[in-house]
């Protein structure tokens, strides 16, 4: 099922690197650009390939989601929501969007998460 989503700003920050922590929490490269992407105005941040299982990491260095790093994942999301809210008075980004790739580097699935204010 395919929606349509109206975003503040044409801009779309689309980043692919793995600055990730051993245990795969985004860490302060990772949180610093994404902050950056927020305050430049995109309407849509589009978050690097995340590893949803252990298994499926690139390398080391990428992202991945899982419970111990979920709160790690939600505080980059609060400070990208408030960076741009900073900037620009009010929440710009309407959504980010997170890749997950499969094992084999194809994509599997791709999620948009909107955000609230």
């Amino acid at each position: 099922m395919t929606t349509s989503r109206t975003t503040t700003h044409s801009a779309t920050a689309d980043r692919r690197c793995t600055n990730g922590s051993a245990s795969g929490a985004p860490e302060g490269l990772t949180r610093r650009r994404y902050e950056r992407f927020a305050r430049g105005g995109a309407g849509l941040i589009w978050l690097e390939a995340t590893a949803v299982v252990h298994e499926g990491r690139a390398n080391p260095r990428q992202l991945w989601l899982h419970e111990r790093t979920a709160d790690d994942f939600a505080r980059m999301c609060e400070l990208i929501v408030e960076s741009a809210a900073d900037e620009f008075g009010a929440a710009r980004v309407k959504g980010m969007v997170l890749t997950l790739p499969a094992v084999d580097g194809s994509v599997n699935c791709v999620e948009t998460i909107p955000m609230q204010r």
